[in-house]
């Protein structure tokens, strides 16, 4: 709050809400908690990709060492993104789907 600003009737009800709901002594907790569900959300989503371009690989008949060497990346890394067990960038996800032919979006 700005000092010497008054508040509406309005902004002191909110301001008052806000402060209630938040317990200041558990805002670390919250925050733990929060990126915690965070990571489990990321590697979810990171299996679910691998997943996909593992199944697409496998369809169109290539091999793992093929499709790394066509999307200039190491057999190691294309295995770690296709199980889940790696972070990796946009280009190279983008590689791989202009390979396979996948759409992104």
């Amino acid at each position: 709050m700005t000092k010497g600003k008054k508040l509406s009737l309005t902004e002191l009800k909110r301001f008052h809400v806000i402060h209630q709901e938040i317990d200041i002594e558990k805002l670390p907790e919250m925050i733990e908690k929060i990126k915690s569900e965070e990571k489990i959300l990321l590697a979810s989503v990171k299996k679910e990709i691998g997943t996909k371009i593992k199944n697409e690989r496998e369809k169109q008949g290539f091999s793992l060492y093929k499709l790394a060497r066509m999307c200039n990346m190491s057999q190691t890394l294309l295995g770690n993104i296709e199980s889940g067990d790696t972070s990796y960038t946009i280009d190279s996800l983008i590689k791989i789907s202009d390979v396979l032919k996948l759409k992104l979006l």
